[in-house]
């Protein structure tokens, strides 16, 4: 943060080179320490603040071409110079209707001559403290203006390394994703979803999550649990869908598990997130499951008909336990089963 100037500049501005004396001793008897700037044109003046920025204006009310009122109304209008303070002086136009001219045209100050020297540097002094608390606090502001700046622009960098990491991870997650903006646009995929649907990502961005979809739905054989994302009240769970794929050329059939989720927070607030995780296999294990006991059930019931077939217990006892033991590894698709017979005591 850059310190307060110490030396002070005035520029004094009068078009009579006499008066012009006058001031410029006065000042430089009572504030030696400031640099004294002089010119008796009032466009000059103008030209002279842009240039050296000066402290304070005292301004000759009355002047020749352009007058002091709109020297200080063109000062107010000018951005680089407006926060200038100015003291109007003048020994011509000392009514009070003048006065409030020259406050209603941007002075902070009106003295007539004759006046007091006291006077005079009072107001001088006072204009230059207010001056100096502006730039201060001007200074101040500026310096948290930058300090603000320069860490949104870290806190930016460091969230742009984030989400490109992020996006990495999740570009080779085996987790088919695409996500969506509140205005239903497509604004990211992860290579796994083009992958599995056989869709580019260039050929995605940018288009509506509906037309994306539609082109999944001809792949599965469920389209409708794809129709409706979730609403933004819906503040559950999301609820996953399965689906099942019929991708052409593939081997084997795949089921995904579809989970939509709504993005509540960020700058995509609205968005939603959809992904695809492959459960293939454990629909695979668990049809499995069902197959191996629909066939142990069918054994059971067969071995049970046969235990109580009266056609063999009519027959040789041997002949029944030999006939047993082969059905039921035919029944149970083993190679041999033995039965053992104990005769209680």
């Amino acid at each position: 943060m850059h310190g307060e100037r110490v030396q002070k500049t005035i520029l004094i501005v009068d078009d009579l080179a006499e008066n012009l004396k006058v001031l410029s001793a006065t000042l430089h008897r009572h504030l030696p320490e400031c640099i004294l700037l002089t010119t008796t044109d009032g466009a000059e003046a103008l030209r002279i603040a842009v240039r050296e920025q000066p402290d304070l204006i005292l301004l000759d009310a009355k002047m020749p071409g352009m007058d002091g009122f709109e020297v200080c109304r063109r000062l107010r209008g000018d951005k680089r110079i407006s926060r200038i303070p100015v003291l109007m002086i003048s020994a011509v136009l000392t009514g009070t209707p003048h006065r409030i001219a020259g406050l209603e045209s941007g002075a902070d100050g009106y003295i007539c001559k004759p006046y007091e020297t006291a006077e005079l540097i009072a107001q001088v002094r006072s204009l230059l403290r207010i001056k100096a608390t502006e730039d201060r606090i001007l200074s101040q502001e500026q310096y948290l203006e930058l300090q603000l700046e320069q860490r949104t622009r870290a806190l930016k960098e460091s969230e742009k390394k984030y989400r490109t990491l992020l996006e990495e991870v999740l570009d080779f997650s085996p987790v088919a994703t695409i996500a969506s903006d509140a205005d239903h646009r497509v604004i990211w995929v992860n290579r796994t979803f083009e992958n599995v649907f056989a869709i580019s990502r260039e050929g995605i961005l940018g288009r509506s999550r509906e037309e994306v979809i539609r082109r999944i739905q001809k792949m599965i054989e469920n389209p409708g649990v794809l129709l409706e994302p979730p609403r933004d009240t819906d503040r559950g769970s999301p609820v996953a869908r399965e689906v099942h794929l019929l991708a052409e050329g593939q081997r084997r059939e795949r089921w995904l598990l579809h989970w939509p989720r709504l993005i509540r927070h960020g700058a995509y607030a609205g968005g939603l997130i959809e992904q695809f995780m492959d459960i293939s296999e454990h629909k695979r294990f668990e049809s499995e499951l069902r197959n191996r006991e629909s066939r142990l059930r069918r054994q059971a019931s067969t071995l049970t008909e046969l235990a109580r077939s009266r056609e063999l217990l009519d027959g040789d006892p041997e002949s029944f336990f030999r006939k047993l033991a082969q059905t039921a590894a035919e029944t149970l698709e083993v190679e041999r089963v033995g039965i053992w017979l104990y005769s209680p005591r």
